[in-house]
Order: C-alpha cells, then structure tokens, then sequence
C-alpha cells in the first residue's frame, strides 16, 4: 500500500507542477513583463510556426534593438512579428527610429516602415505548437475541459487521504 500511495502521490505532484507550468505560461509571464502572442500566419517560418507561441519583452528601448532582432509591432489596428532588416532616423520625428521589417518567409520587405512608437517588444523565445493549445482552452469547450481537469486533478490529489486515512498514533497517556 505505502508503494502505491508514494506512486500516487509523485505523479499527482507532477501534474500539479505541469498545471502551473502552463498556467504560468498562458497568463502569469505578464507579471514579468512579457506578453504571449500566437502566431497565426507564416510569414516567419522556419522559426515561428504557425500555431506557436511567442512570448516578447515589452517595453523595449529601441535604441537597443538591432538588426536581425525579431520584434512584435502594431501594424493596422492588429499586431505582427517580423524580423529587422534596416534601421534608420526618422525623417517625420527627428531623434526617433524607424525600423524596416520582413518576415523570413516573405520574399519582400514591408511595404511601410515601422515607427519606435509602434514597437510593442522583442520576442524573448516561442514554443511551438503551444498556441494551438492555448487558443483551444480559450474556446468555450477548451474551458470546460480545463474546469473539468482542474476538478479530476483536485480529486486525484485528495484521493489518496480519503481512501487510505492515516491512522492515528497512540500516544503515551491513551496506553
């Protein structure tokens, strides 16, 4: 019995941790200063798949970014994810810079230069595939079936003490 509930008890401990590895990376890097995006397009293939997930640094200071950085940008009311390929001064706001971008699987560059006010932030590192699966429990039957997980997994924890109850010591004064 005791080889089983110890079995029991380190697999559900590595579940929990895998929640809360997840969890951390869907919502709780925000806290760091990162933001998740998914990719949704492949005009930055190989690197960034569709459906992967690309977690970027806010708040960069443009002054630091260079060529070849990979950086996340607002583009018509939306966002996108190119790599630098050109930066120079801007001409409409002196001591500002703008960046000329391309996605890697592009074969031109973007028609329009990208201006330092509309740098969102450079993409840390990505997870591919992870955007599938992030986008599926924002989905109303992904986030039931997340509730539902979450509620087995709550069991799994506890079932151990409920079906195998620690018996109590005696103690000096019950002899």
């Amino acid at each position: 019995m005791k080889v089983i509930k110890r079995i029991w008890n380190t697999v559900s401990t590595i579940l929990v941790v895998a929640v809360i590895i997840l969890a951390v990376l869907i919502a709780g890097v925000r806290a760091l200063g990162i933001t998740p995006f998914k990719v949704l397009t492949g005009s930055m293939e190989p690197d960034y798949p569709v459906g992967s997930m690309i977690y970027i640094k806010n708040n960069v200071d443009a002054k630091g970014l260079e060529i070849g950085d990979t950086i996340t940008f607002n583009f018509n009311n939306s966002y996108a994810t190119h790599r630098i390929v050109d930066i120079r001064e801007s001409s409409s706001l002196p001591g500002t810079l703008e960046f000329q971008t391309k996605g890697d699987a592009n074969k031109l560059t973007d028609g329009e230069w990208v201006k330092e006010t509309d740098v969102v932030g450079k993409v840390l590192f990505s997870i591919p595939g992870f955007g599938f699966f992030a986008n599926y429990i924002q989905t109303p039957p992904g986030c039931y079936v997340s509730i539902a997980m979450g509620g087995v997994l709550v069991i799994f924890v506890f079932l151990p003490d409920i079906i195998f109850p620690k018996k109590k010591k005696e103690t000096n004064e019950e002899k």
